[in-house]
């Protein structure tokens, strides 16, 4: 499993603009409706390095509309250059909902996992139903996660027994901590999805055999030098801009020079 700590190192951590009401507006008027940006147009002619460019530009994009607009014109890029997108509206107060970044991801496991480890529910029964349903090949990570978060709340027995019920398709990630509050914390019991139980008994007597393999019911610090914008995402440009125009001052940004690598299925 990779270890939480790790994925939270690497999520996106830039702030957006705060919308009064549904989406968050930027100042200044979209790119025309049939047009691509400028920064790109040069590369028009070669469909991969021009992909590429609207990948790295995707950070700027003013709204979701514009996102469905621009990223289909990067062809085998476009995962990225929506996944670019969602990176820089990750944080809570980016007025963009859970619902709507995942459905912006169109359920390219990257992502999604990015997403729902950077921004868990609060609900751990509801993140587990968002892990199973869209992060694919992450799941059985995605739940671990959500399970590890759980058990640094502490549950009370009432709710070892609410989640302790929920049917996933990884049981072993939920017994594992069900079974650290029956036998290191004294909590609860095994009783729950049938699955469950059985391996929560298992780790049960694994654990009162080992008590030092208890888990830790509270999240370890970090040590290093770590710097905050080291911990931002670097995925294409997450920080909101405002729209490009097709006309007026060229933006100081300049597309890529060098075609990048051919991408692989």
């Amino acid at each position: 499993m990779v270890p939480l700590y790790l994925t939270l190192l690497f999520g996106a951590c830039s702030t957006s603009q705060q919308p009064s009401e549904g989406l968050p507006e930027v100042e200044g008027e979209n790119p025309p409706p049939m047009g691509g940006i400028p920064q790109c147009a040069e590369y028009e002619e070669n469909t991969d390095v021009y992909g590429f460019c609207l990948y790295k530009f995707a950070g700027g994009f003013p709204n979701v509309q514009e996102v469905d607009r621009l990223c289909p014109m990067a062809g085998e890029w476009e995962k990225d250059c929506r996944h670019a997108w969602v990176s820089g509206r990750m944080n809570k107060d980016s007025g963009y909902s859970t619902d709507m970044l995942l459905e912006v991801c169109q359920q390219n496991p990257d992502c999604t996992f990015e997403l729902l480890d950077f921004r868990p529910d609060a609900d751990v029964v509801k993140q587990i139903n968002y892990c199973v349903a869209h992060v694919g090949p992450y799941t059985r990570d995605c739940i671990g996660h959500a399970m590890q978060r759980w058990w640094y709340t502490k549950p009370n027995a009432e709710e070892v027994a609410r989640v302790a019920a929920v049917s996933t398709p990884f049981p072993d990630r939920v017994a594992f901590y069900i079974a650290a509050s029956v036998a290191c914390s004294n909590i609860g019991s095994c009783d729950g999805d049938a699955r469950m139980t059985k391996i929560c008994e298992k780790t049960v007597q694994h654990y009162k055999q080992s008590p030092n393999r208890c888990p830790a019911q509270e999240e370890r610090p970090m040590h290093g030098n770590l710097k905050p914008e080291e911990l931002r995402s670097k995925t294409g440009q997450s920080k909101p801009q405002k729209p490009v125009q097709k006309h007026g001052p060229a933006n100081a940004a300049k597309p890529p020079t060098i075609k990048p690598p051919q991408k692989t299925p």
